[in-house]
């Protein structure tokens, strides 16, 4: 049986006044121009969790599907001037 669920996370943050005399002086400033290009990323999801990667473990299978209760391994894999990085992220499907 298919489901759908609508989901939004929030939290309540309350607003706090704050008042301080402060002096400050202006800074030089000194204009840099730099170019980067855009890293070149790709984005997979595993069947596996954050806890067998640091044991040791590679990364378990790539999935397309998952159901509410399966650990699954979010993985960003970005390359920046020859380097690879790796970014990960656990999640269990509630």
């Amino acid at each position: 049986v298919d489901q759908a669920f609508h989901v939004k996370c929030f939290f309540e943050e309350a607003s706090k006044g704050l008042t301080a005399e402060l002096g400050v002086s202006m800074l030089p400033t000194t204009e840099v121009e730099a170019r980067h290009g855009i890293p070149g990323c790709t984005y997979s999801i595993h069947r596996s969790s954050i806890d067998e990667l640091d044991a040791g473990k590679p990364a378990g299978a790539v999935i397309q599907f998952a159901r509410v209760g399966d650990k699954v391994l979010h993985q960003w894999y970005c390359s920046t001037n020859g380097k690879k990085d790796l970014l990960t992220n656990k999640h269990n499907l509630n």
